[in-house]
């Protein structure tokens, strides 16, 4: 995209970068900045800004025209000034070129960036990409952003019939006494006594479990970041102690 295509904004974690390991102190909601802000400034040029979780984001013109990247689920989405392949062999910014272009990335999976490299795979199984992980398959919406309107009614919209989102359904029932703090979100959720009282605290009858994307299958202790504080550690515990049997 054109450079001057620079105004960014996203509903997703933020307001710093975020990848698959490490991502607990970026909290879902929703941020706007430019593309050059999103640059994480390590000593050695490399790519960054990477946003997980990120439901849409809207690229935007000083006039408020631009594009909206919404996903069915969730994506890790990038915007930059440059390609990788532009820092790759730079050791000090000051040898970066200018930037010619908006670069764009959107992500269906993403390997966590602690530990490893491309031919010797030693990170935690969790946050590997395997080839028996795939193959993958992904569907996004590219829609176009107008002067005044929101990008998330815009995404509200369209999404759920083009993008054929499918809402959350409880599976079969987890078997009591099961669950712990490493649980993800959904078997919480899942589980017949847990998962009334997980409900109820999310938000009750009304709360769409869909709109936690992704990040329903990570454990549900993240739900103490995302909630920011309102879902403390403490109502994990006392559910898990309701519902563990004797």
């Amino acid at each position: 995209m054109d450079t001057v295509v620079d105004d960014l904004e996203w509903h997703g974690r933020g307001p710093h970068e975020s990848t698959a390991d490490r991502r607990a102190s970026a909290f879902i909601g929703r941020y706007r900045g430019s593309v050059a802000d999103q640059v994480t400034s390590y000593v050695r040029p490399q790519d960054s800004g990477s946003r997980a979780d990120t439901r849409w984001a809207a690229l935007r013109d000083q006039d408020g025209e631009g594009l909206v990247f919404a996903a069915p689920d969730s994506m890790a989405f990038n915007a930059q000034l440059h390609r990788p392949d532009d820092l790759a062999d730079k050791r000090h910014w000051h040898e970066v070129p200018p930037s010619t272009s908006t670069v764009v990335r959107l992500d269906v999976a993403q390997e966590g960036i602690h530990g490893g490299t491309w031919d010797v795979p030693i990170r935690p199984r969790r946050f590997a990409l395997l080839a028996e992980d795939g193959p993958f398959k992904a569907l996004w919406r590219i829609l176009p952003s107008r002067a005044g309107e929101d990008p998330a009614e815009r995404v509200r919209r369209h999404t759920p019939n083009d993008l054929n989102y499918v809402p959350w359904t409880p599976f079969d029932d987890v078997a009591r006494g099961e669950l712990s703090e490493y649980s993800s979100t959904r078997e919480f959720l899942r589980h017949p006594e847990a998962g009334p009282l997980l409900q109820e605290a999310l938000g009750g009858d009304d709360f769409d479990p869909g709109t936690l994307g992704a990040s329903i299958d990570h454990p549900v202790s993240h739900l103490v970041a995302s909630s920011r504080g309102a879902i403390p550690l403490s109502l994990i515990r006392s559910i898990l102690s309701r519902v563990a049997t004797p």
